[in-house]
């Protein structure tokens, strides 16, 4: 009989031992992706500040100037006709494999139009290449054609993706160098448009 009490006492032991060590490395897994993410943070503000420091002429309440695109269809098309409250302007290019990983995570989180609205994508990839992007990625965001960087140039874009928030005067409200994460997409999403 003190055989098996001193067994079943073992068991609760390591029963009780089990569930604490798995207990404490659960926070402290959560501790050390805390850390992590508040890192990222820290480093993606340092990246942000330099890169804008460098973008001389994307400063928040400055205004973007309304500028006459290609779209995929060969015809022009202005800024301000895509720009319908609070919406992102997306620099991405076709070779940039954090650009297409941005514009893969945008086209899944914003599957319906309205949200979708809210993302207008320039590059100067070809149109070719840009239709590829399109039917690979099946995003509904508009994809703009920027010929030979000449408004990423003026709005001096100094990294890919650059992430331009805009009201629907074209005034800039925030930038964000580097990819969106997922959250700051959804916010975008949940805006009312205007």
């Amino acid at each position: 009989m003190a055989g098996f009490r001193q067994f079943g006492l073992m068991g609760l032991m390591v029963a009780v031992t089990g569930g604490l060590a798995y207990f404490l490395g659960s926070q402290a897994g959560q501790a050390l992706n805390d850390r992590s993410a508040n890192k990222l943070k820290e480093s993606r503000s340092s990246m942000q500040y330099s890169l804008l420091t460098k973008m001389k002429n994307v400063e928040i309440g400055s205004r973007i100037e309304d500028y006459q695109f290609e779209n995929l269809s060969g015809e022009l098309q202005s800024l301000r006709s895509l720009v319908h409250g609070r919406t992102v302007i997306a620099f991405i290019e076709p070779d940039c494999p954090a650009c297409m990983e941005e514009v893969g995570r945008i086209g899944a989180l914003a599957e319906d139009s309205v949200c979708a609205q809210r993302f207008v994508f320039v590059s100067s990839g070809s149109p070719f290449q840009l239709m590829q992007v399109r039917q690979q990625l099946r995003i509904m965001s508009p994809l703009l054609y920027d010929h030979k960087d000449m408004f990423a140039s003026r709005v001096k874009i100094a990294t890919y993706p650059t992430n331009v928030i805009v009201d629907e005067n074209l005034e800039i409200k925030e930038v964000i160098p580097g990819q969106l994460t997922d959250s700051e997409i959804e916010t975008v999403c949940q805006r009312d448009l205007k």
